[in-house]
């Protein structure tokens, strides 16, 4: 779930907050000096770099099995629950996020890491979402991959995120 291909190809926006998106320039070194992106490859959404905090909306992957027990994705932004990226599980019965990532007011992505092993061979969703049109009204996203293993070189205690397991 990357964004190489320079669009946002098996995607679907609402609202403003994710316009013009994948961006492949790194804003973030210009407006705040020792930061960069982290991305990896040429694209990430950057949710700063078009419409700056203003917009709203969500973006919400195409739908996929997960085929590994843990997962990762590159993440930072606004440190409320109003600017965040979920991961929903697809069922019978509708969804339900298993898992939510916030910022903690940082551009520069660090890498997340989801326990996903109580639902591999099940299909979920990504889902980023910017409810706030405010300071930091903003998240920055990019490289969703599956691990075997844990990922390593995970620092919660950095205070670059904090993400919230659910059961």
């Amino acid at each position: 779930l990357g964004f190489e291909a320079g669009d946002l190809s098996d995607w679907t926006a609402t609202g403003t907050a994710f316009n013009k998106q994948p961006v492949n320039r790194d804003g973030i070194a210009q407006r705040w000096g020792g930061q960069i992106s982290n991305k990896n490859g040429d694209y990430f959404i950057g949710g700063y770099e078009i419409v700056q905090d203003a917009g709203t909306g969500t973006l919400t992957s195409a739908a996929f099995k997960i085929p590994k027990p843990y997962g990762s994705f590159l993440f930072g932004g606004g440190e409320t629950p109003t600017t965040r990226a979920d991961v929903v599980l697809l069922n019978d019965n509708g969804s339900s996020v298993i898992f939510s990532a916030v910022g903690a007011n940082r551009e520069q992505m660090r890498r997340v890491a989801v326990d996903l092993r109580k639902f591999v061979g099940k299909s979920i969703v990504v889902r980023l979402v910017d409810e706030n049109p405010g300071a930091w009204g903003h998240l920055n996203f990019d490289d969703f991959r599956f691990h075997d293993e844990p990922p390593v070189n995970i620092e919660p205690s950095a205070g670059a995120w904090r993400s919230i397991q659910n059961p």
